[in-house]
């Protein structure tokens, strides 16, 4: 996606150029395979090929502006920062270069470099084939630390306020501090997976080579939920608010699909104790908040006659209910957060004591 229009390449290395609306703007055979992703910065496209070729070329004119010739295939896509392009290769290096395809300097690693690297503001984040994954200082060009995992590293990592997120292929999700490279948390995926991960609202989102598509909260790493499509799920999960989007593929009927997720937005309100209960029994009811980020809970109880609010909006997500008077009743709970808002309400009976006198002796029956 360039700020104006749709690059793709096919398997005939074939470079099509669409507008916004999908009508071709021009197709041109390109000379090598193209090994990486297209990305386009400052009206440049860059890709990189087989041969170690990374061309730079002009969408307007038609044409190649320069080529960087690099020691190996180029697999890992080209990032960019301010001092100019970064980009991976197979011949185990990480390459800086000027803008107009200078040499500016190189990073070594032990193994091909495939996932492409993540600008972080002063930071630099990859993985490599060495099984090892590393924070760079971007200005010099130097390692701060580097963590080793139990695979290679396939998929291009992601970053929140203080963590780095990335796969390796040991099927292993990691979760690490951005700044010393401490490991935070880690979880085993369903299958491997050489996927990118998406990060939506505290939550981070992770497909593999599998049906399965798994969510986990990004601080503690605690899963959060998952979703089987049925069928092998080919694509990194892709947040388009309000649709989480995948693809999938049937091998039988060789046939891929496009599926629309939609976020489950509810709450659902629970007694301690069953209906019909006496006056001044404790009664706790508990609300579980489904799709919010940081749901804040206002409890309410209705009569005929009344609506009152019983415990004012906050993060405390249960009220304490000591009843005084007999009657039917109604419990609710309002839910919302910046974006999202829910209620539900459940009937709750509060019953008379009997009490039966026989002789000096007077019993309360249940």
């Amino acid at each position: 996606m360039g700020e104006e229009k749709i690059y793709v390449f096919d398997k005939k290395n074939t470079l099509y150029c669409l507008d916004e609306e999908g009508q071709l703007l021009w197709e041109k055979k390109t000379e090598e395979i193209v090994t990486s992703e297209l990305k386009e910065d400052r009206k440049r496209l860059y890709w990189g090929t087989d041969e170690g070729g990374l061309v730079a070329f002009d969408p307007e004119a038609g044409e190649q502006t320069w080529r960087f010739q690099a020691g190996g295939a180029i697999r890992s896509g080209p990032v960019f920062s301010d001092s100019g392009i970064i980009f991976g290769c197979d011949d185990g290096l990480l390459y800086f270069l000027s803008r107009s395809g200078k040499l500016i300097g190189k990073f070594e690693t032990g193994g091909k470099i495939e996932a492409s690297p993540l600008v972080d503001g002063k930071k630099l984040y990859f993985g490599s084939h060495d099984q090892y994954f590393y924070g760079l200082d971007l200005k010099k060009r130097k390692k701060k630390w580097k963590v080793k995992t139990g695979g290679k590293i396939l998929s291009q990592p992601v970053t929140d306020e203080k963590r780095v997120f990335f796969i390796s292929w040991d099927s292993a999700l990691y979760s690490l501090n951005k700044n010393n490279g401490t490991i935070l948390w880690w979880q085993v995926l369903p299958s491997r997976s050489a996927y990118d991960l998406e990060i939506i609202e505290g939550k981070i989102v992770a497909s593999s080579l599998s049906s399965t598509l798994v969510c986990f909260d990004i601080k503690t790493g605690l899963k959060k939920g998952t979703y089987d499509a049925g069928q092998e799920v080919r694509s990194n999960p892709l947040w388009l608010e309000p649709y989480l989007l995948i693809s999938l593929y049937d091998y039988k009927q060789d046939k891929g699909r496009l599926v629309f997720l939609k976020k489950v937005v509810a709450v659902t309100l629970t007694p301690s104790k069953e209906s019909p209960q006496k006056i001044g029994e404790e009664i706790v009811f508990s609300a579980k908040a489904t799709g919010f980020f940081l749901p804040k809970y206002e409890f309410f109880l209705k009569t005929e006659d009344e609506k009152e609010i019983v415990q004012e909006i906050s993060e405390r997500g249960s009220w304490t209910w000591y009843p005084e008077a007999t009657g039917d009743y109604t419990v609710g709970v309002n839910v919302l957060d910046a974006k999202e808002k829910a209620e539900t309400e459940i009937s709750f009976t509060i019953e008379k004591e009997e009490i039966q006198e026989t002789g000096s002796d007077r019993r309360i029956l249940p």
